[in-house]
């Protein structure tokens, strides 16, 4: 008998295609293993001009829409390059050794000159006691023209070799390089400064023109031991996984070089050190050596009670907690093979409301961390995508020799920046606040429209040190 075997061939096809067009949930991503040679890159060149241009057109638009101020000149330009490397150099049957590669490279410039008749006019202007409190004056207006400019160049260069377990890929231990050079000149001309003097209950407003340059160059060569293995990812990695990362750190190396602000007056600058020295103080540090620029690293010292913490440029071992809670979200992405392939973005829990923006890109068929992203309600705002290796290498040195500064001897953010002992973070605080006080110190209205910065300069997550 002949049978008709259409439908049932019909029904097979069918249930492939539902199969293709709705695929299974990948299986969780296993333990990788490595081959020595085995490397990866990312990173990203950013033309930050247009990345700041819509914030100019508000800006513009503001003005158009406002008569009481007149933008005459208003520029934001500049570039960021950041790129990075990792390569399996060496294996035992327990840990495998892991080289990575960095550069961070940005420069920019900013400049707006606004003619305003909302200026505070100068001059000395009492408050109000009669009520036993200070009643703040009103100060007349007039109408001035405003200048300010803002040039960032620097330069940041790592390089590290870290140990990592073959039985779970968590990170043992790792000695990391890393050098900052950095140049940023703010000149302020016939900026309002108004100083509210409470006790007198009077506003003296003046006019600032000034040119301040900061400029930092830092070596450091950091080494630092986890006990137990720090297990960042948490094999096998699943969908919607939430995992905490907990070890101690050991931290030890050196540290040198100069932080230098010119251009101040100088009770600006002893206002600023006793400032930096109370709030050191105030968090349990005893500090000498901070008295003025330059700030020469190697000539600092401090005491955390009778320990040295930092000493003769030596910064001594010191145990810190590493508490994180981790988490993970499957994906697909197109990675330097120009194919989309299953990845799973890492990022920090924050829990409650909050979610982190900026996630880790680890690839299960790579093995290692492959990019990074930022995203907002899933579109993307910044990211460091995965290319091939050798064209990473590429841009790494490309970017060493293109931002090199004239005096330099290299940026790095790295770890020296974002991880304990944190020397960078303090010591670009430390600038930024600064820069900040000397641009807006006492004024009660703002004379310059300010700029947003664009995401890729967002402070917070910069991108953070994190695995290979």
């Amino acid at each position: 008998m002949t049978r008709n075997r259409t439908p049932f061939l019909l029904v097979v096809a069918s249930v492939a295609a539902l199969l293709f067009a709705f695929p299974t949930a990948a299986a969780d991503a296993p333990v990788p293993t490595h081959d020595v040679g085995d490397k990866v890159g990312f990173g990203a060149t950013t033309d930050i001009g247009t990345l700041a241009a819509p914030y100019l057109d508000q800006i513009r638009q503001a003005d158009a829409a406002n008569p009481n101020y007149t933008i005459n000149q208003l520029a934001f330009t500049g570039s960021l390059d950041i790129w990075s490397t990792m390569e399996v150099v060496g294996k035992t049957t327990e840990l495998y050794s892991i080289h990575t590669d960095g550069a961070d490279g940005l420069r920019s410039h900013y400049v707006v000159n606004v003619t305003s008749i909302q200026f505070p006019q100068a001059g000395t202007y009492p408050g109000d006691m009669s009520s036993g409190f200070c009643v703040p004056p009103d100060i007349p207006m007039t109408t001035k023209t405003a200048f300010a400019e803002v040039e960032i160049d620097s330069l940041a260069t790592s390089s590290a070799l870290s140990s990592w377990t073959v039985s779970d890929f968590a990170i043992q231990g790792e000695e990391r390089n890393t050098s900052l050079d950095l140049r940023a000149t703010v000149t302020l001309r016939n900026v309002p400064n108004e100083n509210f003097d409470l006790t007198a209950c009077e506003v003296t407003v003046t006019y600032e023109t000034s040119e301040t340059t900061v400029t930092a160059n830092v070596d450091t060569d950091i080494r630092v031991a986890y006990s137990p293995a720090l297990d960042v990812f948490d094999f096998p990695i699943a969908n919607g996984e939430i995992w905490a990362a907990n070890s101690t750190a050991t931290q030890g190396g050196h540290v040198q070089g100069t932080v230098d602000v010119t251009g101040l007056d100088p009770a600006t600058e002893q206002e600023f050190f006793a400032n930096l020295s109370r709030s050191l103080e105030m968090s349990g540090f005893i500090v000498s050596g901070l008295t003025g620029f330059p700030i020469v690293l190697e000539q600092v010292t401090i005491m955390v009670g009778a320990t040295p913490y930092l000493k003769d440029g030596v910064i001594h071992d010191i145990a810190s907690e590493i508490d994180l809670s981790l988490q993970a979200r499957e994906t697909t992405m197109t990675l330097a093979d120009g194919n989309f392939h299953t990845v799973y973005l890492i990022s920090q829990s924050l829990g409650g409301l909050y979610s982190n923006p900026c996630s880790w890109v680890y690839s299960p068929d790579d093995g290692f961390v492959v990019g990074y992203v930022c995203e907002v309600q899933g579109i993307s705002f910044f990211e460091l995508p995965n290319v091939p290796a050798a064209n990473a290498e590429q841009h790494v040195a490309d970017t060493k020799r293109s931002y090199a500064l004239a005096t330099a001897t290299g940026l790095n953010l790295g770890d020296f920046f974002l991880k304990p002992p944190f020397f960078g973070i303090l010591i670009i605080i430390a600038v930024a606040i600064l820069v900040v006080a000397l641009l807006v110190r006492g004024r009660r209205k703002p004379a310059i429209a300010p700029l947003a910065p664009p995401p890729s300069q967002m402070p917070p997550e910069g991108p953070p040190p994190g695995p290979p």
